[in-house]
């Protein structure tokens, strides 16, 4: 079972709307990852709550992971699959939609936090502070992307990607943050 995070979380599902993770993860035909799909909901007094079918697998071991290997191989084919998005399916659930300047400027933001903190090590702020000045890496477009990727949200079963789970910052954005 699950309630919203998000403001726009809270939107959909107030809505009827199949939640974003459902819908992409329950496209089993052009993902290579299944996701929980809603069996039901539940009006509490100021939320909906939806509760969801079970997904198997174990949540993914890094350790787990070898070059060239069929873990590695379907692990990459899924991100891809969530790269991939196409930006109307993520702009119709009003998720954000940030310009590459906006990326960079919150990148820019992290930083001065980090700076502020008086624990970031001079030589990795001056190598970020040169990556954020140079044009060319900033040069890409924008892509779908989870945004809460981590070894929680990635399920695997017999050595592959079983489902993704987690999908409440699914949003149009830098896939580096994948």
């Amino acid at each position: 079972a699950g309630k919203p995070v998000t403001e726009a979380g809270t939107r959909y599902r107030e809505s009827g709307r199949t939640p974003p993770g459902a819908a992409v993860a329950g496209d089993r035909g052009r993902r290579p990852f299944e996701g929980p799909r809603e069996a039901g909901r539940a009006q509490g007094r100021d939320r909906t709550l939806c509760v969801y079918t079970f997904v198997p697998g174990q949540p993914l071991n890094v350790n787990r992971i070898r070059p060239l290997s069929p873990l590695g191989d379907s692990l990459a084919a899924g991100i891809a699959a969530i790269h991939g998005l196409p930006h109307g399916f993520v702009d119709d659930y009003g998720l954000p939609h940030p310009t590459i300047d906006r990326l960079r400027g919150a990148v820019r933001g992290t930083l001065e936090r980090a700076l502020e903190s008086r624990r970031l090590p001079g030589r990795l702020a001056h190598r970020w502070d040169e990556a954020l000045d140079a044009d060319q890496l900033w040069d890409f477009g924008p892509t779908g992307i989870h945004g809460n990727l981590d070894e929680h949200a990635l399920l695997i079963a017999e050595d592959r990607l079983a489902s993704v789970l987690n999908w409440g910052r699914l949003r149009i954005g830098d896939p580096a943050q994948d």
